[in-house]
């Protein structure tokens, strides 16, 4: 991933920043040290945040997955972290455990760069919880703390399956929302291309994207048209000239060209895709 995206390596030595992941539940931390010595990287120091009293428990083979891989791509795109901050919630419903986590991860403000590779379609949410989101969002934006967000892998169908529709907080106007791609590499590991992630009809899932249902069209993705009027940047594209759309950019995501994590509970190492990938290359590159 390095070698394909020329990551530099850390551009200002004295300066480390911090990353947290939000988790609905628990993970092996052992799952994380195979993969590191694996791949010769460092020990990056992994803090366990429990929120709503969540005892830290592995709750799910699925959830410990997710962990892992969200972990192993921060520490692989960033090796110089300062540590990672893991916001367990793996008590109540997704969307209870989000904002609790959110709001847990704006109050700390230890952590410069979020990334969350969880999302649920804005209609199943409903508008209260989006714009309770969106209060957080808000606070942690003002503190100067990046999210960035998978955009999903169901294409523009989202979890729903019919109709479009785009995933939350990924379509929230305070995120980077972070779709998918097929990698390409030269025989030396260098970049050899990209394109959308896209294989829907094949059963192969597909970068999440779209317009949302409830967000208006933030003033970033307003470009000058040539007679000097803004346009949406998406408008030449099928995109909305009213709404949100998403994502706002792309790495690796798609399970043909997938990366390489560590988990027990899965039967050891296993080829994972999805932007469950993406989103934590994208936070670990930024921080």
């Amino acid at each position: 991933i390095r070698t394909a995206y020329a990551i530099p390596a850390q551009l200002a030595p004295g300066k480390q920043e911090t990353l947290a992941l939000f988790e609905q539940g628990g993970f092996l931390s052992s799952d994380i040290a195979t993969y590191v010595k694996k791949f010769g990287l460092p020990n990056v120091p992994v803090k366990v945040r429990n929120v709503n009293g969540y005892a830290g428990a592995v709750n799910s083979p699925s959830v410990a997955g997710e962990a892992a891989l969200d972990i192993d791509m921060a520490i692989a795109v960033n090796p110089q972290l300062q540590q990672i901050q893991v916001y367990e919630e793996g008590d109540d419903p997704y969307p209870v455990a989000l904002l609790a986590a959110l709001g847990a991860i704006a109050d700390d403000n230890t952590a410069q760069t979020v990334s969350i590779s969880y999302g649920m379609d804005e209609e199943i949410l409903g508008n209260a919880a989006l714009a309770a989101e969106g209060q957080v969002l808000t606070q942690m934006v003002a503190q100067g703390q990046g999210v960035y967000v998978s955009s999903g892998d169901q294409g523009a169908y989202g979890r729903s399956g019919s109709g479009l529709h785009v995933e939350d907080p990924g379509s929230q106007p305070l995120v980077t929302s972070v779709g998918g791609t097929t990698l390409f590499t030269e025989r030396t590991g260098g970049y050899g291309g990209e394109e959308a992630w896209n294989l829907l009809g094949a059963g192969l899932g597909a970068t999440g994207g779209g317009i949302s249902s409830y967000w208006p069209l933030p003033d970033y993705q307003l470009i000058a048209s040539t007679d000097g009027k803004p346009v949406s940047i998406a408008a030449a594209n099928q995109g909305s000239s009213a709404r949100r759309n998403v994502p706002d950019v792309a790495a690796v995501a798609s399970p043909t060209t997938p990366v390489a994590v560590y988990s027990e509970l899965d039967g050891g190492w296993i080829t994972v895709g999805g932007t469950s990938v993406s989103a934590p290359i994208w936070a670990s590159f930024m921080s």
